[in-house]
């Protein structure tokens, strides 16, 4: 005979089920850590700021700290993103370039890399002010053809 369900312990299985699945995950840059204190604050905290509404000393805070640790969150991510960038990259892309990086020093061409291309010398976005430059240049010169005709 199976025991029956422990219905009564439904919090303590969700906090399980969130653990076994953060256990799974690995920091692979420094934005995860504040994602997943988004994850694991806000959404109870702001239940909590709902289902305690009738008191407002209570829900109101509780839903400050919510929005704080969400904004927080943000305020770092853009503040690295402006700062130090290769934070915000994964461990693995950080590891592959630093190994792309030694293969160049050392004289090894990487697969799919073609060194003989210099982006610098074909530009891919036309600059406007050159094209403009060179339409006025052509419209003055139609302009003084017609003029000294």
């Amino acid at each position: 005979m199976s025991e029956p369900k422990n219905e009564g312990n439904w919090f303590a299985q969700i906090v399980q089920a969130f653990a076994s699945r953060a256990n799974r995950i690995f920091v692979r840059s420094a934005a995860n850590p504040s994602l997943w204190l988004c994850v694991a604050v806000a959404p109870p905290f702001l239940f909590a700021a709902y289902w305690l509404r009738e008191h407002p000393g209570i829900s109101y805070p509780l839903a400050f700290v919510a929005i704080l640790v969400v904004l927080a969150a943000v305020y770092t991510n853009i503040f690295l993103l402006h700062t130090d960038p290769a934070k915000l990259q994964t461990e693995t892309f950080q590891l592959e370039q630093q190994r792309l990086y030694i293969q160049y020093l050392q004289g090894i061409q990487a697969p799919g890399v073609n060194r003989f291309i210099d982006i610098r010398a074909t530009p891919i976005i036309p600059n406007p002010a050159e094209e403009l430059a060179g339409t006025a240049r052509e419209l003055a010169a139609a302009a003084a053809e017609e003029g000294g005709s």
